[in-house]
């Protein structure tokens, strides 16, 4: 592959495959050792390669216009680029097994799988002397390393002529660690801003959140404010988060979880009676936390928050935050993860003489909700938001509309 999205001084990448399956089930001398209730049974093993390219125009260095002296139009530095950026390459194994159970009313579906990806593309901030230090740069830095499971179940609970009941299980877990960034000595953490406060650093994931941890304060009754925070040293103890006599931190950040979900999954059963056909689906995410920026602004950038109206009823530490002016932000990391009752509908199929009325061949009506429900701790506006939408800055709530619940109500006519 030699994409156009490559580095002007990348090279072809090339991706390798191989894969092999078996259907032990087929096999006598192993048919004969499977229990009763196994059916089928496939093993498979694949090893093989990947590639991420680079987002479009990445790689090069632009410049953007803008309103000059007496209303002339004037190029100014946009994105710094990297002529040297190469795909993010991955190299992996997956194995796993299809079982067919119970005469085929139960299947399982299951894989683990094993990636390293080489020249990872991530992001760091550029220096302001470069004059592009309004930007970030893409790179590749070094490896990290994947491990996970995916797992599939579906069966036939109940079938009967006339009523029946389906279900349908699944469920993915994943763990990564970055191994090395550029492989330099040294270069063992990138930061990727504050808003939200995520990074890199060898030994954990990439983009988690990364801020000072105030772990106490002294709430002073005359001037309502919190003073003298003190924070995590990152070694077990504490220490003042602020260099005596001035506002510059010397307490370092300390990891405040994954901004991406490690766990994922759904469940959706269907009821089926007589003509009728009830639809149910759930689904959840976990192992993540979201920055509730617009609790955010509306606490330190607008002092319009119960913490920052009441000061004296919470916690030193937390009003700490809120009076702060920006820097410190641990408060307002939140957990995440959700349960979502995604969608329900009852769906209605017409007697062919009903049907024949209007001309057609069959009827069904079906009315349905979306987004009913929520089970969640997060204490934002909705874990699924990101400002810019699903496309847009991970980790960060903000200015963003939940998704809304939503009836339909459908006629199919099939002629």
């Amino acid at each position: 592959d030699n994409n156009s999205a490559f580095g002007s001084k990348a090279s072809w990448a090339t991706y390798p495959k191989a894969s092999i399956s078996w259907v032990a089930s087929e096999e006598p001398r192993v048919r004969t050792r499977l229990p009763a209730f196994v059916d089928d049974l496939r093993l498979r093993i694949a090893y093989g390669g990947s590639g991420q390219q680079p987002g479009v125009n990445t790689a090069l260095r632009t410049l953007s216009p803008v309103a000059g002296p007496g209303g002339t139009t004037v190029l100014t530095n946009s994105t710094f680029g990297n002529p040297d950026l190469k795909p993010e390459r991955v190299l992996g194994v997956e194995m796993g097994f299809e079982a067919g159970l119970w005469k085929d009313r139960v299947g399982v579906d299951f894989t683990f799988y094993s990636d390293v990806s080489h020249d990872a593309i991530l992001s760091k901030p550029v220096a302001p002397s470069s004059g592009f230090g309004a930007s970030n740069q893409f790179i590749n830095a070094g490896q990290i390393n994947k491990h996970g499971i995916e797992l599939a179940l579906k069966g036939q609970v109940i079938n009967r002529r006339d009523y029946g009941w389906d279900m349908q299980f699944n469920l993915a877990a994943h763990t990564s660690k970055i191994i090395k960034l550029s492989g330099a000595p040294g270069d063992t953490s990138i930061d990727l801003g504050t808003a939200p406060p995520l990074g890199h650093r060898v030994g954990h994931s990439p983009f988690d959140f990364y801020t000072y941890d105030v772990v106490s304060a002294t709430y002073d009754p005359v001037t309502k404010t919190a003073i003298n925070p003190v924070c995590a040293d990152a070694k077990g103890g504490t220490m003042p988060c602020f260099v005596p006599g001035t506002t510059n931190v010397q307490a370092p950040k300390v990891n405040f979880g994954h901004s991406l979900p490690t766990t994922e999954g759904s469940w959706a059963s269907t009821f089926r009676y007589d003509r009728f056909r009830l639809y149910v689906m759930a689904d959840f995410q976990a192992g993540f936390n979201k920055l509730d920026n617009n609790l955010r602004i509306n606490c330190q950038l607008n002092s319009a928050c119960i913490y920052s109206v009441w000061p004296a009823q919470h916690d030193p530490a937390v009003v700490a935050v809120v009076q702060n002016s920006g820097t410190l932000r641990d408060f307002f990391i939140k957990p995440a993860s959700y349960t979502k009752w995604r969608e329900v509908s009852l769906s209605y199929d017409a007697h062919e003489s009903v049907a024949r009325r209007l001309g057609a061949q069959s009827l069904a009506v079906t009315v349905s909700g979306r987004n009913l429900a929520m089970i969640t701790r997060y204490t934002g506006i909705d874990p699924e938001n990101s400002l810019g939408g699903q496309a847009g800055s991970i980790g960060l709530d903000q200015s963003e509309f939940p998704q809304l619940a939503s009836f339909m109500i459908s006629v199919r006519l099939s002629y």
